[in-house]
């Protein structure tokens, strides 16, 4: 009988989350950890890139950007200042699904933080004079990701990957620019009022929690939101390859250039053969020294100093990719890709093996476990659960389900998903367009 990796007791952090609803709809959990005086808060709304795409792509992120910028009570300078005596932070993102605010504060001013927070959720003024400021600062970073080889990169394989309807589809920088700038203060509020709803809203609270932490939420998102809650729209498949594509993007004056390989994925987080794809591409190329290509790439060959293969845009509403990268010389980026997709072959033909596979399961139920001893990546890790529709129990189960899965599941998840006809290959940098030949 196979021997598992973890023991059926290790955790039952599970069993303690308290999970309750909010006026305003959504839902909280609460997970306390009073070693601790800090509270971590993770929470979400479904109001991510993928409602914008109809109209301008980047309107989804420069809403997220302005929460911050001023509210009814507060100018910009006045939150911060706030924010600043409390000794806490907010932050706010956009992702293709979700808009994302994370919190950090000390629980003895919890009240006034998640106060403010709310405001900034519920009574946004989205100042003009501030969205001249983010439009500017977010041209100068799009004129400096122009020059980043990997990021240019990554943009051409999504463009091919998925169509122009698909949330992980990305503009080029100059596209991106223009959708920017066109973006209007009225946009941003008719995104707002047609988006964000708190019927999605979705909270996470690590830490010092307490029944006061509970009373504090519901005082604060009791209020419900009088517009239609979203859906999500119907999310595209991948574009399938019949064939491998090439491409080189030249970029000046770069003295290394990097290599993304990218290949569209017909599988959605919790698939079956979820788990055992993850292991197979952690052994690959995950991001440790054990993998094969840092192994190859790296260590016997000294091609390189970074070069990693993931599961990339793993979703419940969406198909995934993988996408394998690497920075090299000029001199030496032909022979690079060649011992990339030579393992990569490798991987396919003859699978993995049981001492990899034991490896592996250790070393990253090792790294889940410790994890979960911080409470910001434990407050994101609940969040994450209860968007996928994961039961509290899941928190404890993964490193049972990553122990469990069995060779023959992860070498028939490998030929089931990857094929080395398929592929993307894209370099940017300062070489030549033979370098793909």
């Amino acid at each position: 009988m196979k021997k598992s990796i973890v023991t059926k007791n290790d955790h039952t952090l599970g069993d303690k989350i308290q999970e309750s609803k909010l006026g305003c709809g959504g839902s909280l959990l609460l997970l306390n950890n009073s070693a601790v005086d800090i509270v971590s808060v993770s929470g979400s709304l479904l109001a991510g890139d993928v409602f914008a795409l109809e109209t301008n792509s980047e309107l989804a992120g420069m809403t997220a950007a302005m929460l911050d910028q001023g509210t009814a009570h507060h100018s910009k300078s006045e939150i911060e200042d706030l924010l600043e005596s409390y000794g806490a932070t907010i932050s706010f993102r956009s992702s293709p699904f979700r808009i994302y605010f994370t919190v950090s504060c000390l629980k003895d001013t919890l009240d006034e933080v998640i106060g403010l927070l709310a405001e900034m959720l519920y009574d946004p003024t989205f100042p003009e004079n501030e969205l001249a400021v983010l439009k500017t600062r977010f041209t100068a970073m799009i004129k400096e990701d122009m020059e980043n080889t990997r990021s240019q990169g990554t943009r051409a394989v999504t463009r091919v990957l998925f169509p122009e309807n698909h949330p992980y589809f990305t503009t080029t920088s100059e596209e991106e620019a223009l959708l920017t700038n066109r973006i209007t203060r009225k946009e941003i509020e008719s995104y707002y009022k047609k988006y964000i709803n708190f019927s999605t809203l979705l909270v996470s609270v690590v830490g010092d929690v307490s029944p006061q932490t509970k009373a504090v939420f519901e005082k604060y998102f009791s209020k419900t939101s009088t517009t239609e809650t979203p859906s999500l729209p119907n999310i595209p498949r991948p574009r399938l390859q019949t064939k491998n594509r090439k491409e080189v993007l030249f970029i000046p004056g770069k003295a290394n250039a990097d290599m993304l390989i990218g290949q569209s994925i017909l599988l959605k987080q919790d698939g079956p053969d979820h788990l055992p794809l993850y292991l197979a591409l952690a052994i690959f190329g995950g991001g440790g020294f054990t993998s094969r290509l840092m192994n190859e790439v790296r260590e016997k060959r000294g091609l390189t100093y970074g070069v990693n293969a993931t599961l990339s845009g793993v979703s419940p509403f969406s198909d995934c990719f993988l996408m394998i990268w690497a920075t090299f010389a000029p001199k030496v980026v032909k022979v690079g890709k060649e011992v990339i997709l030579e393992e990569y072959h490798k991987l396919l033909k003859k699978g993995v093996t049981e001492k990899e596979l034991r490896e592996i399961k250790k070393e990253l139920i090792g790294l889940y476990l410790v994890s979960l001893e911080t409470t910001p990546r434990l407050s994101g890790l609940l969040l994450a659960n209860k968007e996928g529709g994961r039961d509290k129990q899941y928190i404890d189960d993964y490193a049972h389900k990553l122990s469990d899965v069995t060779l023959s599941e992860v070498n028939l998840a490998i030929r089931a998903h990857l094929n080395p006809e398929t592929l993307s290959i894209v370099i940017a940098g300062t070489v030549d367009k033979d370098v793909l030949n």
